[in-house]
């Protein structure tokens, strides 16, 4: 039977009451990520002519979670289709802190690209492009906001 904490060596207090202390923070940090609504999904501002996949894929939208993660969604079919195109602008704060970089399939089974996202500016541009591009996923892009 345990020693009641009263009846404890100091050292032995000081331990069960720093246990306890994080039990009790860990416990109210699991309810507040439960609690942690995410951002609604707003439409991403498409540039180049490049437009939304159509009623089968998801449009093209972004939000930022509350821990300041940006997650893009939806799929997008070629307007201009030259290394370099600024195909999507990210909503102001959505930037990342450094220029990211994505291989992404291009729709056909020998298609693809690099996507990259400009820390400076928040414009997603298409680089690398190999094969005949029918359609780009964005669904697969998360990374943390500036």
């Amino acid at each position: 039977m345990p020693l009641p904490i009263d009846r404890m060596p100091a050292d032995a207090r000081t331990a069960a009451a720093r246990t306890i202390g994080l039990a009790r923070d860990l416990k109210e940090l699991r309810a507040a990520r439960r609690s942690a609504v995410p951002n609604p999904w707003q439409p991403l501002a498409l540039a180049s002519g490049w437009m939304p996949a159509g009623s089968t894929w998801a449009a093209p939208q972004v939000r930022q979670q509350p821990d300041g993660t940006v997650q893009l969604l939806g799929s997008i079919v070629p307007g201009t289709l030259t290394a370099g195109t600024v195909l999507a602008a990210l909503p102001a704060g959505f930037a990342p802190q450094d220029d990211l970089e994505w291989r992404v399939g291009g729709g056909a089974a020998t298609s693809s690209a690099d996507l990259y996202v400009i820390a400076a500016t928040g414009a997603v541009t298409i680089q690398n492009i190999s094969g005949t591009i029918t359609r780009i996923s964005l669904s697969a892009l998360i990374f943390p906001a500036a």
